[in-house]
């Protein structure tokens, strides 16, 4: 049964619990309890899709950091195996991780996830960061966000026109313009010795093949 599923019936279990009939209190248990099966479901879904990362045993030698790290490392690394037109690894989290949270919101405080939530806390922490490297990936791009794309709907709504010129997003934030003057041979034997290569040229913004490759 998919989320949508559960949520309408849920819905429609809470609508029917303010007749005061005797009855729903069960319609809801039953549907809580069919959250807590597809929290599980997923949670498995991700786990063996992690089967081959390590985040466990880096989480309990190096840190909470390290282990996300790992993950997010994992989720990118090449899958010379998958076929055309089937999703990636990383496409695959991030889909099930979804359903995941979005599952887990129906019964946070059932018992029959409480084994579950240290696990799910960390997908949703990777789920998170995996976002914000996506979202500022755009940004560098100059490629609207969700939130661009948001804030343009509502000033469409409210009939606002905004011009007031280019805004230097550095400046903005209080940062430091990047340097690019270091990505010499020193700098790619660094990200070759990197433990997590891909997510140091994600944190430069350089999503530059050559340097992909000579990291290969």
């Amino acid at each position: 049964m998919d989320f949508l599923g559960v949520a309408r019936h849920l819905t429609d279990a809470v609508a029917e619990y303010t007749s005061g009939n005797d009855q729903d209190e069960e319609t809801i248990g039953a549907d809580i309890s069919e959250a807590v099966k597809i929290v599980r479901e997923k949670h498995q879904s991700i786990t063996e899709l992690l089967g081959d990362c390590p985040w466990r045993e880096r989480l309990g030698s190096d840190g909470y950091q390290e282990a996300l790290y790992t993950v997010l490392e994992f989720l990118r690394e090449a899958e010379p195996a998958l076929q055309p037109g089937k999703p990636t690894r990383l496409q695959r989290f991030m889909h099930v991780g979804k359903l995941l949270s979005q599952a887990f919101s129906l019964c946070p405080t059932h018992e029959g996830v409480e084994d579950l939530l240290d696990d799910i806390r960390f997908f949703a922490s990777v789920r998170a960061s995996r976002e914000k490297l996506d979202v500022d990936a755009r940004a560098d791009q100059g490629l609207a966000t969700a939130a661009d794309q948001l804030r343009y709907i509502e000033q469409l709504n409210a009939a606002a026109v905004v011009a007031d010129g280019v805004v230097d997003i550095y400046d903005a934030a209080g940062l430091t313009k990047p340097d690019l003057s270091h990505l010499d041979e020193e700098f790619v034997a660094q990200l070759k010795a990197s433990r997590h290569p891909n997510l140091a040229l994600e944190a430069q913004g350089l999503c530059v093949k050559p340097l992909r490759h000579a990291c290969a």
